[in-house]
């Protein structure tokens, strides 16, 4: 019998950065290489893969590149806040930035 520990089977997905705007300070969730080719054309040595969008209304698939933390001005729902959760995590389907729309 080895000794060895079978390999773990996460993957980081995406980055956190704090950011200040002109509402005060947020984040944004940035996915973690998610491109498989650079700029330039040329493969990605980093690119491990991409989180991906199925939107259930329009039926079209979405490669995500950022999402966003969505902190309600009155706050969460009571029944969400006792269950403890804090905010929500949103993508905006029509920001080139946020998404790239698969063909």
């Amino acid at each position: 019998m080895s000794d060895q520990k079978p390999k773990r089977q996460t993957r980081y997905v995406a980055k956190v950065r704090n950011m200040s705007g002109s509402n005060g300070p947020f984040q944004k969730i940035y996915a973690e290489n998610s491109n498989p080719l650079n700029a330039d054309g040329t493969p990605n040595k980093y690119f491990k893969g991409s989180l991906l969008w199925v939107d259930a209304e329009t039926g079209k698939y979405y490669q995500v590149k950022q999402l966003s933390f969505f902190n309600p001005p009155q706050g969460m729902n009571p029944s969400q806040a006792e269950k403890g959760f804090a905010s929500f995590i949103t993508l905006d389907l029509e920001n080139k930035y946020e998404v790239e729309e698969l063909k």
